[in-house]
């Protein structure tokens, strides 16, 4: 309560100086240097008269009409930080982010972008293939691409589905990656089925490696389709795919510098 009135009172207007301006003082008639305490008397707020037609007064007058007066029983201030859950006696940055940030409704795939160990490059390729948001397809929607022919085969249309899954380098690229996981080849009908894969168990590839190494492939054949795109340089399915192991045994090593993990061993075992 020992808080300048019009520095410290804060309501949801903000802080009365600032919703007030310079000549909020006269027009409150509240002196420049009093407390919070002396903007009270009795147990009420020392409202503006209601005759007053100026917008700023009648505002501050409706919130402080409904918002409780501090305590007479002294004591120091106490600084409160509001959040939507209530008042809180210290600032956290994370419940801060919480607030303010916009969220969308849960979504079932979203483990298999962000998991413990991700590389942050390789997860937001994903993130940005899972939801379709991959530019060629959009950009001829457009209209602002007229080809939209595959970058890698020139056979047919650049989808995410068939640059990432179906075309005849991306297909070669799985084929070597799956030999990698111990598991039989069998192309992705969609990118639904290819999620279904993930999500499912496997004895001879564990969900997270397979996760991981799945991330680092698109990521991989999605640079390669930029790089072909840009720079016109060519990568064949297996220096890509030696490409890709080397990513892969060094996010693993990264895991534990101290001691091979049981994922280095798997990807080790199948060649």
């Amino acid at each position: 309560m020992g808080a300048s009135a019009l520095f410290g009172l804060t309501c949801s207007l903000g802080p009365l100086f600032d919703h007030m301006g310079q000549d909020g003082p006269r027009r409150m008639g509240i002196p420049l240097q009093s407390k919070v305490i002396d903007a009270c008397h009795s147990g009420s707020w020392k409202l503006p008269g209601p005759r007053s037609r100026l917008p700023s007064l009648v505002s501050v007058r409706q919130t402080l009409m409904v918002t409780p007066t501090p305590s007479i029983l002294g004591g120091p201030d106490v600084y409160l930080w509001e959040t939507p859950n209530g008042w809180r006696s210290s600032f956290s940055s994370s419940k801060t982010w919480e607030a303010i940030r916009p969220s969308g409704d849960a979504v079932g795939w979203e483990k298999l972008v962000w998991f413990k160990g991700h590389a942050p490059k390789h997860a937001f390729t994903f993130w940005t293939a899972q939801r379709n948001r991959l530019p060629k397809a959009r950009l001829v929607r457009w209209g602002v691409s007229p080809n939209d022919l595959c970058c890698t085969c020139a056979q047919a249309a650049e989808t995410r589905d068939h640059l990432l899954l179906n075309c005849d380098f991306s297909s070669q690229v799985w084929r070597r990656v799956m030999q990698k996981l111990g598991q039989p080849f069998f192309s992705f009908v969609d990118w639904s089925h290819f999620i279904s894969w993930l999500s499912r168990r496997a004895a001879s590839a564990p969900k997270l490696l397979r996760r991981l190494v799945s991330q680092v492939a698109v990521y991989s054949i999605w640079h390669e389709r930029n790089v072909r795109l840009h720079a016109g340089i060519a990568s064949t399915p297996v220096s890509l795919m030696k490409l890709i192991d080397r990513q892969v045994r060094d996010i693993l090593l990264a895991r534990n510098r101290k001691k091979p993990t049981s994922l280095l061993s798997l990807w080790f075992t199948y060649n």
